[in-house]
């Protein structure tokens, strides 16, 4: 049998890539096409423009032989000053590459006195050039006003016509969809107002970005077969199917309110002391505690080793561990000598500061915590909390009613949501005020359900240099370094410990070095990992197909780790989020190598971003992580074993039978050294990292105001896509300053000279916050995200206008896929889409450039 050596070459890739390139992917795609963004484009104002633009460079062309033939007319008019004044003025308008003001019969009489045939034609030819450049730029102001009025603020509201649309702005803001439906006629002014620069910014969201947020975007699961020819998925219609659930921040705020009261009622509940608590000196302890927050609007629970005073007996009574009710509580610390009018008072203070825990009433696996948390209040038999789960009925029907209505009509949906929850923490709330409001409280995921097709040879022939060039960035993590080298000062070379929380715990504080307040946080230059060392990474990357230099892929995100931005589609009733939970553990699996995969859940029952469906068989049971899994599905982090190998140097966990288990975070917020210990648990299931380098802004004292930066590239693999940083300040001088029509030509101008495109991303450069908070300011500033701006719109230039405000870099960049190398089609329709495809990285030398 005879086999081709290229079908030979493609068999031996595939085997060698087997097992480390995941069979499924995540396809988020935009879901309005990319022509809806194109549909706010001015079309006569751009002829204009261009006409302008082409008389520019006609009159350029001519300049140098125009100007010599008027310099050599001006000593031959002495005797005629009117003439020669209109000769050496048009001289300075040619000069200066700008259109003459002379009437026709002066220029006229000047063309006259040339009399050589080719001066004679290079004037006539700048004169034309001359002539249609005014005749545009007259036209110029008067179209952009009326393309404005009749074009631009139409298309803008049309948006709101696609139901899906409609109804991700009315989730999104509230306040700008009962804006457009209050609106009776367009405005006049010259720039967008508050509602328009809205649109704006959610057209782009839902066109030429993929942004995770309702209907914005769509999520579908695809097959990969690198080798498979096979042609490009696509979905034969806009089939998009939405789930709205409640944001979990609001279920924990409600549970945590509601917990005294529970814990009192007469359902005799449990309450147990801190597992973690302990002794260190003069009656003082300390615990691991949680605390329910909100953090720049959205849900989250923060864990602390928090200090307390228990003096005397009240730290023999509080033994961890211990179980007993309220009114149990109360005999023991009165049988400790405890006033019984203090005990009351003291039992309700260690249950709100964390000394007692009460039952979890749903995880970060539950799908509905708030029909969880109203089963749960009726079980107390309290009148109080039977009328508040009451409330929390209406508050699910409100939102049940929410997911099936329209646009206009999820309004008053959101509206009836909101005046119920906030009923239901004035109800429950002891304290002086509420907790503070979510930013949404609802959140929304959409499927795109007709998705058909496997990622085959046709869009995957970049793997290869991908997976080459990340192969070359492996390296341990320097936090990883710190752990271990904690671990051997404690339990030495080879050493066991078997007390993993408390270890941890200590060693927490001194994986970063933390600087002083207003420092830079400089983290050490990471070891490459050894050769064949394994790492599991997300890449989130677009493919560009059919341009030049053939099918890319164009890197957007490499994350250390599986599941990242995926793990979270899994929560909702969807088949295909079913579908990724098990393609998902299959994955885990293999990730282990041969260890049983452990999820380690982190802040999931208050956090939607950490919220997930069970994905691994059992789930790391760590202090202070509601769980309500069976105790089999549990393991109790006091049977681990962590020991140190010093044939490798790195660290390895076993459970009480020995067994090897790999932990695997898959929550979705990047783990940062403020998550005290959690940090240190997320990096001992983290040991390697992607190296990357920090992105230095240029220096303004340099006085220089634009930088360009080149596209870097590895074989088919573009890495960083090419970008000019143009300060802010040259931004609002030599672009945004004047009318429409002046702001658009010098933009014109100056994106010719620079040689970038008119269509392009900009997006601010957020320094490094304070190192104090340990906390990149980019992970928070809502102006952090690119917005998309088209140079031949004023409506854009006042986006980018605003943009410029916010910091003193803005860095601009090409479309990359740009609209002719997009591939993916809905109803025949070209989308923007991102694949997150989940890798096992084999580490290889190490070579010079990363991400």
């Amino acid at each position: 049998m005879n086999i081709d050596t290229r079908t030979l070459q493609r068999q031996t890739a595939a085997d060698d890539r087997a097992g480390r390139i995941a069979p499924f992917a995540v396809l988020r795609a935009a879901t309005l096409p990319f022509d809806a963004i194109q549909a706010l484009r001015l079309p006569e104002t751009e002829q204009l423009l261009a006409r302008i633009a082409s008389a520019e460079q006609e009159m350029e062309a001519m300049r140098e032989q125009v100007e010599r033939v008027l310099h050599e007319l001006v000593p031959g008019l002495e005797d005629d000053r009117k003439l020669r004044r209109h000769v050496v003025n048009l001289k300075r308008d040619v000069h200066n590459g700008r259109g003459s003001r002379l009437k026709h019969g002066a220029l006229m009489s000047i063309a006259e006195l040339i009399h050589g045939e080719k001066d004679r034609g290079a004037f006539d030819m700048w004169c034309r050039a001359a002539e249609s450049h005014a005749n545009a730029g007259i036209a110029l102001e008067e179209t952009i006003a009326r393309e404005t009025q009749d074009v631009l603020r139409p298309a803008l509201r049309d948006a709101l016509k696609v139901p899906h649309f409609a109804r991700a702005v009315a989730l999104a803001s509230p306040r700008t969809a009962k804006s457009a439906a209050r609106e009776k006629k367009l405005p006049r002014t010259a720039w967008p107002d508050k509602l328009e620069r809205s649109l704006l910014g959610y057209i782009a969201r839902a066109s030429v970005k993929t942004s995770p947020f309702s209907s914005f975007m769509s999520v579908s699961t695809l097959g990969v077969d690198a080798m498979a020819a096979v042609a490009p998925p696509s979905a034969a219609s806009a089939d998009f199917e939405s789930f709205a659930t409640v944001n979990r921040g609001l279920a924990a705020q409600l549970e945590r309110l509601s917990r005294e009261k529970a814990a009192r009622s007469g359902s005799a509940m449990p309450l147990t002391v801190n597992s973690t608590l302990r002794p260190v000196n003069n009656g003082r302890f300390v615990a691991l505690c949680n605390d329910d927050i909100t953090m720049a609007g959205r849900g989250w629970s923060e864990q602390r080793l928090a200090q307390f005073r228990l003096g005397g007996p009240l730290g023999q009574v509080l033994a961890p561990g211990l179980s007993d009710h309220w009114q149990g509580w109360v005999r023991r610390l009165t049988g400790a000598g405890i006033p019984e009018q203090d005990a009351d008072r003291m039992i309700a203070l260690f249950l709100a500061r964390g000394v007692l825990t009460a039952p979890p009433v749903f995880d970060l696996f539950t799908g509905n915590p708030l029909q969880a948390l109203a089963d749960h209040w009726r079980s107390c038999d309290l009148a109080e909390l039977d009328g508040a789960a009451e409330e929390l009925d209406a508050l699910t029907v409100s939102l049940d009613d929410f997911g099936a209505a329209e646009g206009p009509h999820r309004l008053s949906c959101i509206a009836r949501a909101e005046e119920a929850a906030a009923k239901l923490r004035d109800r429950l709330s002891t304290q002086a005020r509420a907790p503070e409001t979510l930013t949404n409280l609802i959140t929304e995921d959409c499927w795109l359900n007709s998705t058909d097709g496997t990622l085959g040879a046709d869009l995957m022939g970049p793997l290869a240099d991908l997976e080459d060039f990340l192969a070359s960035q492996v390296a341990i993590a320097p936090a990883y370094s710190a752990l271990v080298k904690s671990f051997i000062a404690n339990f030495g070379a080879g050493g066991t410990c078997g007390t993993v929380v408390e270890f941890l715990t200590g060693a927490a504080p001194h994986l970063v070095d933390i600087p002083e307040f207003g420092a830079r946080l400089e983290e050490a230059t990471p070891d490459a990992a050894p050769e064949g060392a394994h790492i599991p990474v997300t890449a989130h990357f677009q493919i560009a197909q059919g341009g030049a230099n053939g099918t890319e892929f164009v890197m957007n995100r490499v994350f250390d780790g599986a599941g990242w931005l995926a793990s979270r589609f899994t929560q909702s009733d969807h088949p295909q989020a079913a579908r990724l939970a098990r393609s998902l553990g299959g994955w885990l699996a293999v990730v282990a190598e041969g260890a049983e995969p452990v999820d380690l859940p982190v802040a999931g029952q208050a956090s939607d971003l950490q919220a997930h469906r069970e994905i691994t068989h059992r789930v790391l049971g760590w202090p202070g992580e509601p769980l309500t899994l069976t105790p089999d599905r549990i393991l109790d982090p006091a049977s681990l074993q962590l020991r140190h190998d010093p044939a490798t140097n790195f660290l390895s966990l076993t459970d009480a039978d020995g067994r090897a288990v790999s932990l695997q975070y898959l929550g979705n917020t990047f783990p940062n050294p403020s998550w005290g210990v959690r940090y240190a648990l997320s990096i001992l299931s983290r040991p390697f990292v992607v190296a990357r380098p920090s992105i230095d802004a240029p220096s303004l004292a340099s006085g220089e105001p634009v930088h360009f930066r080149p596209a870097r590239r590895h074989g088919q693999v573009v890495l960083s896509r090419a970008a000019w940083w143009i300060s802010s300040a040259y931004l609002r001088e030599c672009w945004l300053d004047g009318t429409p029509a002046e702001q658009l030509l010098a933009t014109a101008r100056d994106i010719e000279r620079l040689g970038l495109p008119r269509q392009f991303y900009a997006q601010i450069h957020v320094p490094m916050q304070n190192a104090s908070l340990l906390v990149s300011r980019d992970v928070l500033d809502a102006n952090r995200k690119p917005i998309w701006v088209d140079t031949r719109n004023p409506f854009w230039l006042a986006m980018l206008e605003r943009l410029t405000r916010k910091s003193d870099w803005v860095v601009l960049s090409p479309p990359c896929p740009g609209p002719d190398t997009l591939w993916f089609e809905v109803a025949g329709r070209k989308h923007v889409t991102e694949i997150h495809l989940e890798m096992l990285v084999r580490a290889g030398k190490r070579r010079q450039g990363s991400f």
